[in-house]
């Protein structure tokens, strides 16, 4: 296998990780904008 191929397939690899975590913080922040929301958990707590 060359050298070109195994920095290819780790660059592939590294783009498709940060792309899933990526992800993953985006719906954690639509979470948390949900619950911060008019008439929503936090905000009921809050009053």
């Amino acid at each position: 296998m060359s050298h070109d191929k195994l920095l290819l397939g780790a660059a592939n690899r590294v783009g498709s990780l940060e792309a899933a975590a990526t992800q993953g913080m985006q719906q954690r922040k639509l979470r948390w904008e949900s619950a911060c929301r008019k008439d929503e958990i936090l905000t009921k707590a809050v009053k």
